[in-house]
């Protein structure tokens, strides 16, 4: 088991395009791990920009709508926004009270 931990590590990367919002540039070298963690960061952020465009939304539908059936629509959609950002944020919850070294990637880079 070690010995793949040693592989992984001593695999450097070199990255072709910038992941937005981390401090590694193109042309950088970046281990295979933190780049993983690099991606699971961004992600989590577009799921929060996602959810709060579609808030806004639905928001916007449920204020400029008149029939029943349109705000019912908006409700819903309010609803589904919620509940896929609660499931982003309960995905990291649940594998940190497991085992905090499962969202804890320093412990797996410095093996």
């Amino acid at each position: 088991m070690s010995f793949i931990n040693i592989q992984v590590q001593a695999a450097g990367y070199e990255i072709q395009v910038a992941i937005p919002g981390t401090p590694a540039t193109a042309g950088a070298e970046m281990g295979l791990i933190s780049y993983v963690q690099q991606i699971y960061i961004f992600a989590l952020s577009l799921v929060g920009v996602a959810a709060l465009v579609s808030l806004v939304i639905a928001g916007f539908r449920y204020m400029l709508s008149d029939t029943i059936d349109s705000k019912d629509a908006a409700k819903k959609m309010i609803w589904s926004a919620l509940s896929g950002l609660i499931l982003a944020l309960a995905a990291y919850l649940i594998l940190h009270t497991i085992n905090p070294d499962l969202v804890n990637w320093k412990i797996i880079l410095n093996r």
